[in-house]
Order: structure tokens, then C-alpha cells, then sequence
């Protein structure tokens, strides 16, 4: 019964002591193949290196599926913040506006608007021309 050795092009640095111990039974299976109880062992050690293997695969797996997951719920609460502080400041910014337009519409000159709101003539002018 000839067996070969499944090699990845990447093995997982805990398992790098599992595959050495696993081409060492290998060696020792080539050169021992008569002899039964060798071929058990070596069957077994397949067995327990596989199931290493796969504990850590899966292991790995799960580990990055928790970790995006968190990720995305980061990105979720930072985007509603943002989205919180920009609401806020347009909602700042058109209630300027409106009391520059009431202002102005009580008949104070941009010189008195300035002066109360705290705003440049400049943007004054600009809200008055929206």
C-alpha cells in the first residue's frame, strides 16, 4: 500500500511540527512498511495530524469570520455617527440661514446681520442670494 504525502503550498506554523513528525512516520513507514503494528502507528499518525489540521483550519476560519463581523459593526456605529454629525451641523447650517433670511426680512441691513449672528457680510450675502 503506497501512500504520498498531500503537501500544501502553505502550512500553518503550528502544524509545521505535526507535518515534520508526520514525513518522519512516513520515512519510518517506507522503511518498516512489513511490519504491521509500523503501519498502524503510521496510519494513526495521518489520522491525528489530520484532525490537528483541521481543528486549526477551523479554528483559523471561525476566528476571521468573527473578526470581520466585528469589523463591519465598527463600521456600522462609525457611519451613524458620522452621519449624526453631519446631520447636525447642516441641520446648524440651514438654521443660519433662516435666521439670516428672517432678519433680513425684518428690514436690518447686512451690517446689523453680521453684527447679530456673529457671520461674515460675505456669507451674509451669499445666504441672501440662495
Amino acid at each position: 500500500m503506497a501512500l504520498s504525502i498531500a503537501r500544501s503550498h502553505y502550512i500553518h506554523p503550528m502544524t509545521s511540527h505535526i507535518q515534520e513528525r508526520y514525513i518522519n512516520r512516513k520515512t519510518i513507514f517506507d522503511a518498516y512498511s512489513e511490519n504491521e503494528q509500523d503501519v498502524c502507528e503510521y496510519e494513526e499518525s495521518i489520522k491525528v495530524y489530520r484532525d490537528l489540521n483541521n481543528v486549526i483550519n477551523t479554528a483559523e476560519r471561525k476566528g476571521r469570520e468573527e473578526g470581520l463581523e466585528l469589523g463591519r459593526e465598527e463600521g456600522r456605529e462609525e457611519g451613524r455617527e458620522l452621519g449624526r454629525e453631519e446631520g447636525l451641523e447642516l441641520g446648524r447650517e440651514q438654521e443660519k440661514a433662516a435666521t439670516v433670511q428672517r432678519l433680513h426680512d425684518m428690514g436690518l441691513t447686512i451690517e446689523q446681520i453680521a453684527q447679530g449672528t456673529a457671520l461674515p457680510e460675505n456669507i451674509i450675502r451669499q445666504i441672501l442670494q440662495e
